[in-house]
């Protein structure tokens, strides 16, 4: 039987090798997305993903493997992190209502 690498292996790869963040979507992408759709609707929640991954490959150097060796709670704070980086800018940006005054 094939050794399948454990979360906590595929992190401490992901900075040298990028392609094993591909077996981390494949084994977590429907509970991310499930987690997504939860908050934000089916819709909605098929872009997040793609953005969600998007950003874990773009960090991938800055994981640190988190305590249960589950790859999830780093996925899932991507998306918190995201949000708030969007809530923010987007209280900055004045509304067209209020441009026109």
């Amino acid at each position: 039987m094939e050794h399948s690498p454990s979360d906590a292996e595929l992190l401490a790869l992901a900075p040298t090798r990028p392609e094993v963040l591909g077996v981390l979507y494949e084994r977590h992408a429907p509970a991310v997305h499930r987690y997504l759709s939860r908050r934000v609707g089916a819709a909605v929640a098929d872009d997040l993903l793609g953005d969600v991954f998007v950003a874990a490959v773009e960090g991938r150097v800055r994981v640190r493997p988190h305590v249960s060796g589950s790859a999830l709670p780093w996925l899932y704070g991507i998306h918190r992190a995201r949000a708030r980086a969007r809530a923010a800018l987007t209280a900055l940006i004045p509304t067209a209502e209020e441009s026109l005054r």
